[in-house]
């Protein structure tokens, strides 16, 4: 694994959780909502649901909710992780672009200009960047 799909792996894990808090937000409503009743069918089955309609709904919530709290975890300890090998790095400038980058999702624009240089400048220190985080992830034991 190279260093930029290392700190990607923050991104898309924000993008799971915000999904699946959406799924649980889904799963919220349907537990709500009264299903009505089918007339224009003959009941077929020879066992009977016997639960309520809203408890399937229920158990995917919760399921869904020891899900996220799992990935919140993980992702807690990624961007600990991350900051750690960010901060061994020598350059405050490297450090800011990754951070801004991967972190607080900024685009090449907005980092150009809270540091003050040219977008193609931002672009190469971001190259640069990229490659002493991948020593440092190589150095060190995982």
């Amino acid at each position: 694994m190279n260093a930029r799909e290392y700190l990607e792996r923050i991104k898309t894990l924000e993008t799971e959780i915000r999904y699946m808090k959406m799924r649980c937000e889904y799963y919220d409503e349907m537990s709500l909502s009264i299903p009505g009743p089918c007339l224009d069918r003959e009941v077929l089955s020879p066992n009977k649901n016997l639960q309520a309609p809203f408890v399937k709904w229920l158990n995917k919530k919760f399921d869904i909710e020891i899900e996220i709290k799992n990935k919140e975890e993980e992702l807690k300890n990624l961007k600990a992780e991350a900051l750690l090998k960010i901060e061994a790095m020598n350059s405050e400038d490297y450090k800011c672009i990754l951070i801004e980058r991967y972190f607080n999702h900024r685009n090449w624009d907005d980092i150009a200009t809270k540091i003050y240089v040219s977008r193609s400048t931002i672009k190469r220190w971001h190259e640069d960047a990229l490659a002493e985080f991948e020593a440092i992830l190589n150095i060190e034991p995982r």
